[in-house]
């Protein structure tokens, strides 16, 4: 039950972001796909260096690293970026950032977190269909990223 809580507070969690500082799901998606590139490069390297200055690594320290690493691109680019008009638009980009943020970090969460019981069968099936999740959520995030249009009017070039 704890583990599912777990889950649900990290959504809930990135749902709040995303409706509190109205960043567009299109640039928040992006920056979970570099964040989840990074992950992949820094990992490793970053657990290396720290075995290599004798730092005590506890067994979880590499799900928790992975994580962190994936959401610093989506914190960094809550402070700045294309932001929603409507409320509507609002709800609907956090709840597709909270549903692409889900699948990307239920892997590394799994390793040793995975839910039993109650949302065991949604648990596995975000987790055997995330990489589809993932796909069609990126080019939902691509096509908002490219439809986006700066909140603020372009200054008028002079004429004369």
């Amino acid at each position: 039950m704890q583990i599912s809580l777990l889950y649900s507070g990290i959504a809930i969690c990135l749902f709040i972001l995303a409706v509190l500082f109205n960043r567009r799901f299109g640039l928040l998606g992006l920056g979970l796909a570099v964040g989840l590139v990074l992950s992949d490069i820094w990992t490793d390297w970053l657990l290396d260096l720290a075995k290599q200055s004798n730092i005590i690594i506890e067994p979880y320290a590499p799900t928790l690293l992975k994580v962190m690493i994936i959401l610093t691109p989506v914190l960094i680019f809550l402070f700045k970026g294309f932001s929603y008009k409507g409320l509507i638009g609002r709800f609907i980009g956090a709840g597709m950032f909270v549903v692409l943020a889900i699948a990307f970090l239920i892997k590394p969460l799994s390793y040793f977190w995975a839910i039993q019981g109650v949302g065991d069968v949604i648990f596995n099936f975000i987790l055997e269909k995330r990489t589809i999740i993932m796909g069609i959520g990126l080019l939902f995030a691509v096509a908002d990223f490219f439809i986006a249009k700066p909140s603020y009017k372009p200054r008028r070039e002079r004429t004369h």
